[in-house]
């Protein structure tokens, strides 16, 4: 389970630290080079030396699915990271992300690797995405490469994600 100030003492993160040092790279199944699947504390060491500490760790249980029932996640300024019990050995792992624009670093790189990113209009992307209105989600934006959106009525991308959509689907319950 993940334990706020202990567990990010645990991993020598300072929690009074506030950085943004390095571009963060979005895939459909990672963050850089941290794939899902990866272990809690390799996954929340690694965002803490670009982002610094968490803002908020949640408790267990977001709810959602089945599958999702002891999922937990981690948020740095409206940056999250979610974590799922691994079907074979029930152990928490990566399992999805999720980037707001309102609350988002507005100065560091959360993006793809060809520059899509929250607060740009998805016109200007290439290769264009599958825009579809969604009943749930408004306009949902999907590229090729499975990285999916959600957009605005203005044209701009307000949220990115990837991962299990069923647990990250929880972060709204």
């Amino acid at each position: 389970r993940i334990h706020s100030r202990r567990r990010l003492l645990h991993l020598g993160i300072d929690s009074t630290a506030r950085v943004a040092s390095a571009p963060i790279i979005i895939q459909k199944n990672a963050l850089n080079d941290i794939y899902f699947g990866s272990s809690v504390d390799g996954t929340i060491a690694a965002l803490s030396e670009i982002l610094g500490p968490p803002d908020y760790i949640s408790p267990p249980s977001l709810g959602g699915s089945d599958s999702c029932v002891d999922a937990e996640q981690v948020t740095w300024s409206g940056f999250t990271v979610v974590f799922a019990p691994s079907p074979s050995s029930g152990a928490l792992q990566f399992a999805g992300w999720q980037n707001h624009s309102f609350i988002a670093f507005p100065d560091l790189p959360i993006q793809t690797r060809d520059g899509r990113k929250v607060g740009i209009p998805w016109a200007q992307t290439s290769p264009q995405p599958t825009v579809t209105n969604d009943e749930y989600l408004g306009i949902y934006l999907e590229w090729p490469d499975g990285v999916w959106a959600v957009g605005d009525t203005d044209g701009t991308i307000s949220l990115m994600r990837g991962g299990d959509e069923t647990c990250l689907g929880a972060l709204y319950d």
